[in-house]
C-alpha cells in the first residue's frame, strides 16, 4: 500500500489541500486536521484525518473500495493506497515545517491569556486619557417596573448593548468597538468619577444575577422557590465583601462539609496573599525532551466585588487578598482553580519565560527542577530598540547576549544546537510582530 501511495502522490493522484493544528476540549495534546483529495478514473472524492502526536485518531477515505464499506467500521480497509498516499504528504510536511510541540490545551491558553492580558494594557496606556470617558445612566419605566441602562463615550456617546460584555472589558482594560467604528478604551482610569461610581454599581449587579442565573440552573427549575429553598445565603460579590467587613468583629461557626473531609471550628479574618508557587520541571517523552510541565499550587479563590478572598486551612481565617496580587495572576488563573498544571512545549518557552514568568515572579514563589536541564534548550532573551527613520519605524536586535542562537551550531551537543537553532528569530518575531 505504501509503494502505491507513493506512486499516487508522484502522479498526483493524491494532494495535501490544508493542514492545521489545534485543541479539543476532548484531548489535553495538541491536534492536527489534515484535508486532501484524491483521483481515481477521473473522479474526485474527499480524503479527511486527524491525528495527536502519538496516532491517527480518525481517518475517512471516500475512494471507491473505502466508500463500499464506509457503514461497517471493522470492514474498512487497512491497506488503502489512497490513505497510505495521503500519510506520506503530512509525513514530508511534518519533516519539513516541524508545526507544534508539546504544548498542551491549558498551556497555551495560559500563554494567550497573558498575551491578551500584555496587549490591552499596552494599548491602555498608549489611547490613555484620564477620565475623559463618560458614563451616562438612563432610566426607563415599562411594565410598571424601573431598569437602568447606560451609554458611554466621550464628544459621543454610544449605547451599552452587553452590561456583562461592558464590565469584562473594564477588569480587563480591553478594546471594543461602537457604532461604525469607534474604539473606547474601557481602562478604569480613563472613566470620570461620576462614571467609576456607575461601574461599581453596574459590576455588583452583573456578578450578581450571573450568580443568580447559575444557581436557577443547578435548582433544575426557573421558580423563584427553588432558587431559595436551601435555607442558606451563598457568599460572592458585595455580599461577601460585608461578610468580611461583619466579620472582623469576631468569629463565626465554621463547618467543612467538603468531599475529601468533614471539621469544624471558629473562622475568622485577616489580610494576606497565599503562599502559593510554581513548580517546574522538565517534560519529556521517551528520554526526549519535549518542554516544560508547570505545576502551580494555590488556594481557591472566592470572588468578592472589589477584590477576592481565600480560606486559609491551618489557621481557618478568611483571608482578604491584595488587589495588586491577583491583578499579577488574573490571566493564569482564568485556566483554573487550586491546584493544576500544564505542559509548555519547546517552541513556546521563550514566551512563557521571557512574557510570563517575569509578571508571575512579581506575586508567587518559583521552584524550578533540574534548571541546568532545561538552560540547555532556552534561547537568550531578544532586546530591541525602536525608532523613526522618516516615517518609517526600524527597530534593530540590542543586548542580545548570545548571537549563536540565530546560526546553526555544528557539533558539539547535538540536542542543545538543535534546540536553540532558530528560537531566537522566532522569539524575534514573536515580540516584534505585535507591535508593528
Amino acid at each position: 500500500a505504501e509503494k502505491k501511495g507513493l506512486n499516487h502522490c508522484r502522479h498526483r493522484e493524491v494532494v495535501l489541500d490544508d493542514i492545521h493544528f489545534g485543541y479539543s476540549t476532548l484531548h489535553e495534546g495538541m491536534l492536527g486536521e489534515v484535508e486532501g483529495r484524491g483521483v481515481w478514473k477521473n473522479k474526485i472524492f474527499s480524503l479527511h484525518m486527524v491525528f495527536n502526536n502519538e496516532r491517527v485518531l480518525n481517518m475517512e477515505c471516500h475512494c471507491p473500495d473505502c466508500s463500499r464499506r464506509y457503514y461497517g467500521w471493522y470492514d474498512r480497509r487497512k491497506d488503502c493506497s489512497f490513505t497510505a498516499g495521503l500519510f506520506c504528504l503530512v509525513e514530508e510536511y511534518l519533516k519539513t515545517y516541524h508545526p507544534g510541540d508539546a504544548t498542551d490545551r491549558v498551556g497555551r491558553g495560559v500563554l494567550l491569556s497573558f498575551q491578551t492580558n500584555r496587549t490591552n494594557r499596552i494599548r491602555a496606556d498608549v489611547v490613555a486619557g484620564e477620565e475623559s470617558l463618560t458614563l451616562r445612566p438612563r432610566l426607563t419605566r415599562k411594565d410598571g417596573r424601573l431598569s437602568l441602562s447606560f451609554k458611554v463615550g466621550s464628544s459621543k456617546l454610544f449605547v451599552v448593548k452587553n452590561l456583562q460584555e461592558f464590565c469584562q472589558n473594564v477588569k480587563e482594560s480591553a478594546t471594543a468597538t461602537y457604532g461604525s467604528g469607534t474604539e473606547i478604551n474601557h481602562r478604569l482610569g480613563n472613566f470620570t468619577q461620576e462614571g467609576k461610581k456607575w461601574i461599581r454599581f453596574a459590576t455588583q449587579v452583573v456578578q450578581e444575577e450571573t450568580e443568580f442565573e447559575r444557581r436557577l440552573l443547578e435548582s433544575h427549575s426557573w421558580s423563584r422557590r427553588a432558587a431559595g429553598k436551601s435555607g442558606s445565603l451563598e457568599l460572592y460579590g458585595w455580599r461577601l465583601d460585608r461578610f468580611y467587613e461583619l466579620l472582623k468583629e469576631g468569629g463565626v461557626e465554621f463547618e467543612e462539609k467538603e468531599e475529601d473531609g468533614k471539621r469544624k471550628g471558629v473562622m475568622t479574618c485577616g489580610e494576606k496573599n497565599p503562599d502559593a508557587f510554581l513548580c517546574i520541571c522538565p517534560e519529556e517523552e521517551k528520554n526526549i525532551f519535549q518542554g516544560i510541565r508547570v505545576r502551580w499550587e494555590g488556594p481557591k479563590f472566592l470572588e468578592g466585588a472589589q477584590t477576592s478572598y481565600f480560606v486559609e486551612e491551618k489557621t481557618l481565617k478568611l483571608c482578604r487578598v491584595a488587589p495588586q496580587f491577583m491583578e499579577s495572576v488574573a490571566p493564569l488563573l482564568e485556566m483554573g482553580s487550586g491546584s493544576f498544571s500544564f505542559v509548555i512545549g519547546r517552541n513556546s518557552m521563550a514566551e512563557f519565560y521571557y512574557s510570563v514568568l517575569p509578571q508571575l515572579r512579581e506575586a508567587v514563589e518559583v521552584r524550578e527542577e533540574d534548571p541546568g536541564r532545561i538552560e540547555r534548550y532556552l534561547p537568550a532573551e531578544a532586546r530591541f530598540v525602536f525608532y523613526l527613520h522618516g516615517l518609517r519605524p526600524v527597530w534593530r536586535p540590542a543586548n542580545f547576549p548570545d548571537q549563536s542562537v540565530f546560526r546553526k551550531n555544528g557539533g558539539g551537543a547535538g540536542d542543545q544546537a538543535a534546540a536553540r537553532d532558530g528560537r531566537g528569530n522566532r522569539h524575534a518575531s514573536h515580540a516584534v510582530v505585535p507591535l508593528l
